[in-house]
């Protein structure tokens, strides 16, 4: 045969042994214990005259309990030659196996024997003619579990290129094969490992399970290295009976290319019961920075559904479980390996049998209060109500969005609720865009297509759009949503200002704007604020600032008349002093957007005046009222008191519009409007109700 077991290598002499077991982790195989002494090892013998038989030989050393050698006791034709080649080391207080190929010879004829290990029973047939001699091993221990791999701690203790072998096979059943002669065997034997292998014809009813071999050179293990060789399974072949293993100093296969002095250390040889994985990917992504022995991890981003994950299992063994948790309150995905083999010695690299991969989701949840309106059609229906929206940013380019308990005409829609939402950097702040068709909403009452696009910047202040378009049996009806971290005004209106300090005039008809925030939610104050107001008092300039008056009542509807009044506390004004303030009850936005706005400021026991309106003042408006002058607006006319004389009435540009003469009081009849009432050289401007 071509291929020959290079067992004995000189074929005068033959190693001896038998062992079984029915442990499912490999005897011994920290190689603490030995046996004082050497198995034996099946000599195939064949007389000149009678049956070619096996006659069991011991070897001689030492070798480790629970393993076989391959140390040479050999005779042929009255000639015995003996050589150790399986020796027990110590270094460092460990003891380890030293395997080496040494040449064994009797009357001067010999060649390399192979040094090493294994739980079978080798045989050896030698004789005066070497091309003839041959051996190999047979049997191996009783064995049902289906291991990942065999671990090996190994370091080449020569310089030479010959290839060191590691070999572990599984089987059940049983396989009938020749020994004896190299190319004419005639011995039969039960399990011989070339027979199992396929190396070799054989009969009966077993069935190879599973099998490694793992060939190395000096330049792999110069120094101790540990080797896991995967077992590979074959389909459909069933659990194991019995298996064997053997660690070769040399090329286990081919006794032709055995080098003398090859040496081989060996210690911890075992077998691997892998419960870890080899890969896992999410969402089809591979899971950054995995590793087999890393446990766990934090990712930025979304937690994922359990069958987004998708995973490899480390080694070919079946009996292994997984288990795919995902938990939403903690945002973690778990995996948990667990090796289904029982028995003493079942473990993985590190002894256990059970490992968790724990994946940490981690995001950033931002809540944002402010404001919404709502607009459904051509009607507004909310201004300013209080909300808030939470953002849960991942730190992968998307978020959640969530608006919790959306109300609209007094109907409670739900969650507002956006996931995969699409973040994208503008100028320092974050872009929102999203979209979901058939939103429900209202418990499955009603659906809607929602469409999210707004803005924060990066200060922090929210500007977002909702669209909410609700399918109402094949009518589509559009409900505008706005979010924003501040009130959104009702209008700004243009016009000019003026300020009395105890009814003395200090400044007139100067531009500025009244900005008018309006509420429908009970919670949230109506807000007016005049623009810039400053003035001299004295020769010394006051600066009030905007003057923002929240707290404003209002009255009527933003789309006809809305009154101002009521009083207000703690006004901050610009120069560091607070202020009360005061409506006079003359204070009105018409229907057609016009604004007349009067207001006191009492500041530290002063009162101030404050009048808007969208027209200009006259420049000769006075204190009519230090004259003893007293003019009021009324329901559809002016009233005027304490003066006798000639009244003109005139519009905000100046086109008069009544005269009368007034005897100590007076009514002058008008349109709803605002006017500057003259009285003699004083003047004031009023409001027509």
């Amino acid at each position: 045969m071509k291929n020959l077991i290079a067992l004995t290598g000189a074929c005068l002499f033959s190693v001896a042994g038998v062992f079984q077991a029915s442990a499912q982790q490999l005897p011994n195989f920290g190689f603490n214990d030995w046996k004082g002494t050497c198995g034996e090892t099946g000599a195939v013998t064949k007389p000149l005259f009678g049956n070619i038989s096996l006659t069991m030989r011991q070897r001689p050393g030492n070798e480790p309990q629970g393993w076989n050698g391959s140390s040479v006791n050999q005779e042929v034709f009255g000639v015995e030659a003996q050589k150790v080649l399986v020796f027990e080391e110590n270094e460092n207080n460990n003891t380890y196996v030293k395997l080496s190929n040494l040449k064994a010879e009797a009357m001067g004829v010999g060649s390399t024997a192979p040094g090493f290990l294994t739980l079978g029973t080798p045989w050896v047939y030698a004789t005066a003619t070497l091309s003839k001699c041959d051996g190999g091993v047979y049997s191996g221990v009783s064995f049902n579990n289906k291991p990942d791999a065999l671990s090996a701690k190994v370091r080449r203790s020569d310089v030479g290129e010959e290839q060191s072998h590691i070999i572990a096979y599984l089987w059940n059943g049983s396989f009938s094969s020749k020994i004896g002669e190299a190319g004419n065997p005639k011995l039969d034997c039960e399990d011989v490992e070339r027979a199992i292998l396929g190396k070799a014809e054989s009969t009966g009813d077993g069935k190879l399970v599973a099998q490694c071999d793992k060939a190395f050179s000096y330049n792999e293990a110069k120094d101790w290295t540990t080797m896991e060789v995967e077992l590979e399974y074959v389909e459909g072949a069933g659990m194991p009976e019995k298996m064997n293993v053997v660690v070769s100093a040399g090329n286990y296969w081919d006794r032709n290319g055995l080098v003398e002095n090859t040496s081989l250390d060996v210690d911890d040889v075992k077998f691997v019961y892998y419960s870890r994985l080899a890969s896992l990917t999410v969402g089809g992504v591979a899971l950054e920075g995995f590793s087999s022995e890393k446990y766990e991890y934090t990712v930025n981003g979304r937690l994922p559904k359990a069958e987004d994950v998708a995973y490899t299992l480390l080694g070919n063994s079946p009996a292994k479980t997984v288990d795919v948790a995902v938990n939403e309150e903690a945002k973690t995905l778990t995996l948990t390996v667990t090796n289904t083999n029982t028995g003493e010695g079942v473990a993985d690299i590190d002894g256990k049998n059970t490992h968790v991969y724990t994946i940490n989701y981690v995001s950033e949840e931002t809540s944002y209060p402010g404001y919404l309106n709502i607009a459904m059609g051509d009607s507004q229906i909310a201004y300013n109500n209080m909300a808030q929206v939470t953002i849960t940013d991942y730190k992968d380019g998307t978020c959640d969005f969530v608006m919790p308990n959306l109300s609209v005409l007094g109907m409670t829609l739900g969650d507002i609720a956006l996931e995969d939402v699409t973040i994208i950097d503008v100028d320092g702040g974050k872009q929102y865009k999203g979209h979901v068709d058939g939103m429900s909403l209202m418990e499955g009452a009603i659906t809607a297509n929602v469409t999210l696009n707004g803005r924060i910047s990066a200060e922090g202040v929210a500007d977002m759009d909702i669209d909410v378009v609700w399918l109402n049996e094949g009518t589509e009806i559009p409900i505008k949503v706005s979010f924003a971290s501040e009130m959104t005004a009702l209008e700004e209106a243009k016009g000019y200002y003026y300020v009395l300090k105890e009814k003395v005039p200090q400044i007139e008809g100067i531009a500025s704007t009244l900005t008018v925030y309006l509420t429908t939610d009970e919670q949230v104050k109506n807000k007016l604020v005049v623009k810039d107001v400053k003035f001299v008092e004295d020769e010394v300039e006051q600066v009030f600032g905007d003057i923002v008056l929240d707290g404003v009542e209002i009255s009527g509807s933003p789309t006809d008349e809305m009154v101002f009044g009521g009083t207000i506390d703690n006004v901050a004004l610009a120069n560091g002093k607070t202020a009360t303030a005061k409506f006079d009850e003359r204070s009105i936005r018409h229907t057609d957007g016009s604004y007349f706005v009067i207001f006191t400021l009492d500041v530290e026991g002063v009162s101030y005046e404050v009048g808007f309106g969208t027209e200009s003042i006259p420049a000769s408006v006075e204190d009519v009222a230090a004259a003893g002058v007293v003019v009021n607006g009324a329901e559809g006319k002016i009233v005027v008191s304490g003066f006798n004389g000639q009244v003109e009435v005139y519009a905000l540009d100046g086109v008069k519009v009544a005269q009368t003469a007034v005897a100590g009081n007076g009514e002058i009849k008008l349109a709803r409007g605002i006017y500057v009432v003259r009285a003699g050289n004083q003047a004031v401007k009023v409001a027509v109700k």
